[in-house]
């Protein structure tokens, strides 16, 4: 998948599996750039998928909760009971019907993170050792978790450039 190899591509040519890319250049490096450079064509793809899933960018079981919390929202005006037994019969069948789509979904969602782990977790490890000698456990804790803010809202842009904004993301921000 242009996942894999773009991950392959940025571990050589970073030599990623004998050397690091330091804390303070990260955000520019390859390991932004390229996946930078690949999000808008793997995130019209992931719309396909999504579309013919037929929910908005999320995973099978975060559809699943809102289609129940549309049930019970659309029964908390007729008082009637039938409505969700026959919402879930529906649902259920149309997830068995979309389970190789769900599935794609899932191996994409897997593949990005996988990457991205190997990618990072060597990077994060060295920063946080250096951080840790050059300033001591009180300032390492101080400094990493800047550190770590920065680089947790930086993957969640790039994940959401892949995959979109989730509904929940969206329901979950309170304008920051």
């Amino acid at each position: 998948t242009r996942i894999n190899t773009t991950t392959i591509q940025i571990t050589n040519a970073l030599n990623l599996g004998k050397s690091y890319v330091k804390g303070d250049v990260l955000e520019s490096s390859l390991i932004y750039t390229r996946f930078y450079g690949i999000s808008s064509r793997s995130h019209s793809l992931i719309q396909l998928i999504d579309k013919r899933i037929g929910s908005i960018y999320v995973p099978n079981y975060s559809r699943r909760r809102r289609i129940g919390e549309r049930s019970r929202n659309h029964n908390s005006g007729t008082g009637s009971g039938g409505e969700v037994s026959s919402l879930s019969q529906n649902s259920s069948q149309n997830d068995n019907n979309m389970d190789p789509y769900l599935d794609l979904w899932t191996l994409c969602r897997d593949s990005y993170i996988q990457s991205r782990t190997t990618l990072l977790k060597l990077s994060i490890r060295n920063h946080l050792d250096f951080l840790k000698e050059k300033h001591g456990l009180i300032g390492m804790t101080r400094l990493a978790s800047v550190f770590l803010m920065r680089l947790c809202t930086i993957e969640t842009r790039l994940y959401l450039d892949f995959f979109g904004k989730d509904l929940d993301v969206d329901n979950n921000n309170d304008g920051n």
